[in-house]
């Protein structure tokens, strides 16, 4: 199976449509390949459930760049 890369493009739209649309994806890190099964989609500032809501911190200010880049929250 030959994979291609999303483009910068495809996450430069609503939040709620990428996450979507990511659905079924395949994610490639390193060695590691998994299908993408679920997914959230946050507001950011405007949505309290946000780790985005209190305005960047160090943790956070991932989110508040370019679009396609991964923002991990252990547990």
């Amino acid at each position: 199976m030959s994979l291609r890369r999303l483009s910068w493009d495809f996450f430069e739209k609503n939040t709620v449509e990428v996450a979507q649309n990511l659905l079924g994806k395949i994610m490639v890190f390193q060695n590691f390949k998994g299908i993408i099964f679920e997914t959230e989609a946050y507001r950011g500032s405007d949505d309290p459930a946000s780790h985005a809501h209190r305005g960047p911190t160090p943790r956070t200010e991932v989110m508040f760049g370019k679009g396609g880049v991964s923002y991990v929250y252990f547990i």
